[in-house]
């Protein structure tokens, strides 16, 4: 993991910079308001991500890497003679600033010619993007919008089922349980709106991947009783994966279920059940094979939440948020509530785990990564440094515009991975790149335009000031759990290092 950690960082980096290099020739090709800008920030990151990448890729070699008969010391070089030739790449992030947010000409760009790749979510998806707003903006009060909360706590069942009557809550499923059948491109679209409205997609989003392995593994019985009633509006769902001894190693998992005639007897105990106050059901992974290998011995189930001997207690975190903890003592659960095989829970688990990691739309915290920059981009017109605003200083607005770049770049992974999973290529760590590379530079940018603001941004959001410094540090607590949750960062790392780079498998 030594070696294989960091250069696994660089190619999603490296990736993500191409991805950013094409979205720009794309963009001119388009005509779009953003071309200039991401022409900046494709040269910007670009010279970044190659200058770390080949610093790695010569330190991985060792003492070798430093001899002139090894190739290695040519890459070195060269990704830093190829940018310096165009000047000091830290020049052109100022060149981002200006470009996004004082944006007085237009910027003479090159002819793209003809350009077959598409950066966009298509027409279909940009007119439901409009249904959707509108929905929002006609039915979401002012009572509603005071209620909002951006976690678990964010669940509202009245205007849940309004969204469900209206066929926003679970959009992509089959018609013939209540969904509209809508494609991945016109779900993040809809993601997208509900950001934008400021309202919580938790219950809806864990509720939507769980609900899409059931209908890849539940038997049709369970699939109509409880889809059918989740399209209504009528539930929600949370995730019983992890557990006091093993986190992301969901598949060590300890929690028992033991068959007596028709029925399963469980007990044990899951950590981080987010939602389970709110929720109707459990998506639960047990063990009912001790004896199997790791992996073999798991059976999953999903569990009425009202079921006796199950208790719920509030886990509070630094953002902010409610997780739970939930004990189960002999909980009696039917057989019909098995989902997949018995000793076949991890097929099933690793579905919907695809599904949360980011092969299944765009993910990886693009709208609260981009949010904050732009708040701290409010705080800096209007907070005042030696009595000019602090905007005008190019530091600040160097530090704007980096953190703007990452952003982008995440929003490219993600746009790659959203396509992979639709068109159905061969996994090559588009998934875990998205959410390996959005949550360590969200995690980053956060705390360095808490820096930034500072002492402003000290403040908290309850706090907040008119230049919306406080929501600054709302961003920093709450993206400290996003290299945690849907799998740890290292475990995204060693995923891209197996699969996109080829070395060997260094996780158990």
């Amino acid at each position: 993991q030594g070696l294989a950690h960091p250069l696994a960082h660089s190619v999603a980096a490296v990736e993500g910079g191409q991805l950013l290099a094409k979205r720009a020739v794309w963009a001119i090709a388009r005509g779009r308001s953003d071309a200039a800008e991401l022409v900046s920030m494709a040269f910007a990151w670009a010279a970044e991500s190659a200058t770390l990448a080949v610093a790695r890729s010569l330190h991985t070699f060792g003492g070798y890497g430093l001899a002139m008969e090894y190739d290695i010391q040519l890459y070195y070089r060269r990704a830093k003679a190829w940018a310096l030739a165009a000047g000091d790449p830290r020049e052109e992030l100022q060149r981002v600033a200006e470009r996004h947010w004082e944006p007085e000409s237009d910027v003479a760009l090159p002819d793209a010619g003809e350009v077959t790749l598409e950066f966009g979510l298509g027409e279909r998806a940009e007119a439901f993007r409009l249904s959707a707003r509108q929905f929002f903006e006609e039915n979401l009060t002012s009572e509603l919008r005071a209620a909002a909360r951006y976690d678990w706590d964010g669940h509202h069942p009245g205007f849940h089922r309004q969204l469900a009557a209206a066929g926003l809550a679970f959009a992509s499923w089959p018609e013939q349980y209540g969904g509209q059948g809508r494609d991945p491109y016109e779900m993040t679209a809809l993601g997208q709106e509900f950001h934008r409205a400021g309202w919580s997609t938790h219950p809806i989003g864990t509720t939507r991947i769980i609900g899409e392995t059931l209908l890849h593994f539940a038997s049709d019985a369970l699939k109509q009783e409880v889809i059918t009633r989740v399209c209504a509006g009528e539930a929600v769902i949370s995730m019983g994966y992890s557990e006091p001894g093993s986190g992301s190693d969901v598949a060590a998992a300890q929690t028992r279920a033991v068959r007596e005639g028709d029925e399963w007897v469980i007990n044990g105990q899951k950590m981080f059940t987010s939602g389970a106050n709110k929720a109707q059901y459990v998506f639960l992974l047990t063990r009912t094979d001790p004896e199997a290998k790791k992996h073999r011995g798991l059976t999953m189930f999903l569990v009425p939440l009202d079921s006796p001997g199950i208790e719920i207690q509030a886990i509070h975190t630094v953002g902010d948020e409610r997780t739970n903890a939930t004990y189960y003592s002999d909980v009696r659960a039917p057989d019909s509530w098995r989902v997949g095989e018995v000793n076949g829970g991890w097929a099933v688990l690793a579905h919907a785990l695809e599904l949360e990691h980011g092969g299944g739309g765009l993910g990886a915290f693009y709208d609260e990564h981009l949010e904050v920059v732009e708040q701290a981009a409010v705080w800096a017109r209007k907070a005042l440094r030696d009595g000019r605003p602090a905007f005008e200083d190019p530091r600040v607005r160097e530090r704007l515009a980096y953190a703007l770049m990452r952003a982008e770049v995440a929003q490219s992974l993600g746009l790659r991975s959203l396509w992979s999973g639709v068109e159905g290529v061969a996994n090559q760590g588009e998934g875990p790149m998205t959410k390996l590379f959005g949550a360590e530079s969200f995690i980053a940018d956060s705390a360095d335009l808490l820096d930034l603001a500072a002492p402003d941004s000290l403040l908290d959001a309850i706090e907040s000031d008119a230049a919306g410094s406080g929501a600054i540090e709302l961003a920093y607590r709450l993206s400290a759990g996003t290299s945690v949750y849907a799998g740890t960062s290292e475990i995204m790392r060693s995923i891209i290092a197996q699969v996109a780079l080829g070395m060997p498998r260094s996780r158990s």
